[in-house]
């Protein structure tokens, strides 16, 4: 198997301290961070101060690589030229446990641990694979069909139940599938119409998890 996840924990506890981060936290980019637990974003803010999700991290991802390079990279000439204008950023979504590294530290001990290599090559691979996934995902697709890959993706088990993790707003669901956030709310009521989701305070249970996966792989149209 690619990912040895688990492995990126154990080379990268022998580097790094861990801390407890509330949601809504805005990661230092003078770091790299690996995620024990909870759920985080890559994005970019443009110019105009338009904000845009490129990736999604959850548990055992190891990020901050793209952050700390384009703002440490010694070739200035190449940053420039390869990265749109803007800033930058990883932000929790929900309340997160990581372990940190100074990126400075973290490179000058790669060069000296060939297990950290593997690493990095195993987890930009991945975030490749992220991004693909992302636009594949809102390519000539329907809405429906967009959220409810969404669902199918992050659904988990919770006391016998499938639901979605609270931390996986209406908007974050639209960012990932360049939706508004109106539509995806939309989207949420016909499934609540239809019976196929129901709602206990916050939680979203899924109660047809089967329709879900019809409608994500088109096999089925949800009207909204």
């Amino acid at each position: 198997m690619l990912w040895l996840k688990d492995k990126y924990q154990e080379e990268f506890a022998k580097i790094a301290v861990k801390e407890h981060l509330p949601k809504g936290y805005l990661l230092d980019n003078a770091y790299i961070y690996y995620l024990q637990s909870g759920f985080c974003v890559l994005g970019h803010t443009s110019e105009r101060g338009d904000e845009r999700v490129l990736v999604y991290f959850r548990e055992k991802a190891l990020m901050g690589f793209l952050p700390y390079l384009i703002k440490n990279i010694d070739d200035r000439e190449f940053a420039e030229e390869s990265f749109p204008t803007g800033e930058y950023f990883i932000k929790t979504r929900s309340a997160c446990d990581v372990l940190k590294v100074e990126g400075e530290h973290f490179f000058s001990v790669v060069d000296k641990t060939p297990a950290l290599y593997r690493t990095i090559l195993c987890t930009l691979t991945q975030n490749y694979a992220n991004i693909i996934d992302l636009l594949t995902r809102i390519i000539n697709k329907s809405a429906p069909v967009r959220v409810c890959r969404v669902i199918e993706e992050f659904k988990i088990e919770e006391q016998g139940e499938i639901v979605l993790p609270r931390y996986l707003t209406y908007y974050d669901i639209g960012i990932f599938t360049s939706l508004h956030v109106i539509t995806v709310t939309k989207i949420f009521k016909a499934l609540l119409r239809e019976k196929i989701i129901r709602k206990a305070g916050r939680t979203v249970i899924i109660c047809q998890a089967e329709r879900i996966n019809e409608i994500a792989n088109e096999q089925a149209e949800l009207r909204y």
